[in-house]
């Protein structure tokens, strides 16, 4: 979910201070099946590379009627605040509806 679209992100975001940094994260993104994986892919990287951060391990898995993608991924992250800009960035993404 997008930040904005859920008042529950920002509290458990503060949770998330009980992390021991750097971590390693999976986010899991939610994008239109429109694109193939590898340009959702494409997409993601292009976003969160000029930032630092090496996405591993990529997988995806297609809904049941074909309409979404969920694309998950590794990434590493040394503070709450680098989570948040993560978060944020990917939530720019051409074709991303969910972030989680």
């Amino acid at each position: 979910m997008h930040a904005d679209s859920n008042p529950d992100y920002h509290t458990r975001m503060n949770d998330s201070s009980q992390i021991l940094y750097p971590a390693r994260v999976m986010m899991k993104v939610i994008m239109s099946a429109k694109e193939t994986e590898e340009e959702n892919q494409r997409r993601i990287n292009d976003s969160i590379e000029p930032l630092g951060y090496q996405p591993s391990s990529f997988s995806s898995r297609l809904s049941r009627k074909g309409r979404w993608m969920s694309i998950s991924f590794f990434a590493e992250v040394d503070s709450n605040s680098d989570l948040q800009h993560l978060y944020e960035t990917l939530s720019q993404v051409p074709g991303a509806q969910v972030i989680l």
